[in-house]
């Protein structure tokens, strides 16, 4: 624990394994990042959780990535993850400042996140199997959740001015309870190709659109409230690949 600067990107090999103790505040420089391919565990307490931020106010640091089999497992409760964008240089594409790879069993919880710069997402998500318990997100610079051919569980989850949408699912089959969105550029959740959601007691509002369903995904809502979008549901084909609308 305590204060630890990274100037230089640190990589964990998949027989390796990162541990964090609480109370630690990371400070990352310009493009830094984090990329692990074994397991990564940052343990923070509600006393004392773990921070990710800029090493300098006005430079952006990279991502935190978590890729690959031998990262399954990876836990990350209490932190304070802010100011980062995407990798400098990589041979993946790591689009969010939170990117979870090919790994299974991920558990992220009581968690902030927010503020990134560049990327399409804040936390992406992509051929994975997580769940996600008491996030909060704000200023997201794209879409502050992306699904790409994940399974999850999703619960209480706050989302606050996103410059694109709050959740983005692709080929997903998600569950969602407890959920407030609020201030989105464009949807609130966006479910397409053939994605699978089920929503519990979801409150979108001051939305683009506040649900958007299409190519043959399918959206079960319960117990919720859509309030103030422009559009409150959405329901079209995009991509003929898919055989028709939601």
């Amino acid at each position: 624990p305590g204060t630890v600067e990274l100037k230089t990107t640190l990589r964990v090999e998949p027989t390796q394994r990162l541990t964090v103790l609480p109370g630690t505040r990371l400070l990352l420089g310009e493009h830094v990042s984090i990329l692990s391919r074994g397991v990564m565990a940052l343990v923070g307490t509600p006393e004392r959780p773990i921070t990710l931020e800029r090493l300098e106010a006005k430079k952006a640091w990279g991502a935190l990535v978590i890729h690959g089999p031998a990262a399954s497992g990876s836990r990350i409760p209490f932190a304070k993850i802010s100011g980062g964008s995407v990798p400098d240089a990589s041979t993946v594409s790591y689009t969010g400042m939170g990117s979870v790879h090919w790994a299974d069993d991920v558990f992220i919880a009581h968690t902030q996140i927010d503020s990134n710069t560049l990327g399409d997402d804040t936390l992406h998500l992509v051929h994975s199997q997580a769940t996600l318990e008491s996030l909060d997100f704000a200023h997201c610079y794209g879409d502050c959740i992306d699904f790409d051919y994940v399974t999850a569980t999703a619960r209480h989850l706050s989302i606050e001015q996103a410059g694109n949408d709050g959740v983005d699912f692709m080929t997903s089959r998600v569950m969602l309870q407890d959920i407030r969105i609020k201030g989105t550029a464009d949807k609130g959740l966006s479910c397409g190709e053939m994605s699978e959601i089920e929503v519990d007691r979801a409150t979108i509002e001051a939305a683009g659109t506040g649900i958007a369903v299409k190519d043959n995904s399918r959206v079960m809502l319960r117990d919720s409230l859509l309030a103030r979008d422009a559009v409150a549901i959405d329901i079209f084909k995009k991509n003929v690949i898919y055989g028709g609308p939601g």
